[in-house]
């Protein structure tokens, strides 16, 4: 009896209040599932949406907790990594010619009989260096060089070189990345990410460095064939306090170190005149742009992150420009200089 009871008091509450029927009635399962499948469609649908090929490759994928740096395939931005997609650029001078970049004939680039996608002219390096512009340039750099070996016990190189004896060559070429570009032909930079690296011997650099001298590859016989190698190095505006400064200049040192060491371990062997800018002569990124100097980044996802920036860096907020000039700053510029003096002095 009382389970009779029972039962008709649940049909009645059913009759009062439909929802609770359908509860424990068969019209739940049937709505929950109806409610399951849009769920699943529409995340589908964003998903699909967030991959679309036309989105900038930094869409947001994924995004990871702050981090100090961002594994491969990741860049970073503002503190966050977020994923990148890929997507085929501009070769570079200097790439090799492959799936992953376009060797573009409107920007003057052909595929050489090597493979490498260079400058596509009539370049010579004996027309080149007989330019009286060159001519005297070239001839300042190699007293500078000479005047640097003299100060230091380096029988090749002039790393150590008093600070002065640069700042003084600087002063009297007021356009001395005008000159650079002059210069460009096999010239590279290598791009570091903020305040790195912190040693030669840490984790950090270790990574780096084997992507940086992966990419170094199709430039090392241009840079074996120069008379002297510019090591030009460069920090991002810090602080105009003397110990901002300061540590400005030892970051810029430790860059510069970080570049000889790659290329010496790459087998380059040109004597090497170090310029260490610091923060003296910062780099806008329509300076930067038209060095039109190969650039390599720490790795291939923050390569992308600078070149795609730079093809629209007026659309991009104020943080992702802010970040873009520092990363073009927090560099050592690579810079052969072909031609040998008119005294005759080759190489040592």
């Amino acid at each position: 009896m009382t389970q009779r009871i029972e039962q008709e008091s649940r049909r009645a509450n059913s009759a009062s209040y439909p929802e609770i029927g359908m509860i424990e009635g068969p019209l739940y399962h049937s709505g929950n599932i109806a409610i399951l499948n849009f769920l699943a469609i529409f995340s589908v649908c964003v998903l699909i949406w967030l991959l679309k090929p036309g989105l900038s490759s930094t869409s947001v994928v994924n995004q990871l907790p702050q981090t100090l740096s961002c594994d491969e395939g990741y860049i970073k931005l503002d503190g966050r990594c977020y994923r990148q997609h890929q997507t085929v650029r501009d070769c570079q001078n200097l790439d090799p010619c492959s799936a992953s970049c376009e060797c573009s004939s409107a920007r003057g680039m052909a595929c050489n009989s090597e493979n490498i996608c260079t400058f596509n002219d009539d370049y010579t390096i004996q027309q080149f260096c007989k330019q009286p512009g060159k001519k005297k340039f070239v001839a300042e750099l190699d007293k500078l060089y000479s005047t640097c070996r003299s100060k230091t016990a380096s029988k090749q190189d002039a790393i150590g070189c008093p600070a002065e004896d640069f700042d003084k060559f600087l002063l009297e070429h007021k356009n001395f990345h005008l000159y650079l570009k002059e210069f460009n032909r096999n010239a590279v930079s290598f791009h570091f990410d903020e305040s790195q690296p912190q040693n030669l011997d840490g984790p950090w650099f270790s990574r780096a460095k084997k992507h940086m001298k992966g990419e170094l590859q199709t430039s090392i016989k241009g840079l074996n064939e120069a008379h002297m190698i510019l090591l030009v190095g460069t920090s991002s505006p810090g602080g105009t306090s003397p110990q901002a400064r300061q540590a400005n200049v030892a970051m810029t040192q430790r860059r510069m170190a970080a570049a000889r060491k790659m290329l010496v371990e790459s087998g380059v062997t040109t004597p090497i005149v170090p310029f260490p800018l610091a923060d003296k002569r910062p780099l806008t990124p329509s300076d930067f742009e038209a060095l039109s100097i190969r650039y390599i980044a720490w790795s291939a996802s923050e390569a992308d992150f600078l070149r795609e920036s730079l093809e629209g860096f007026d659309k991009l907020s104020k943080n992702r420009q802010d970040k873009v000039t520092r990363e073009i700053n927090q560099a050592v510029f690579i810079i052969p200089i072909p031609c040998a003096p008119d005294n005759g002095r080759q190489r040592k």
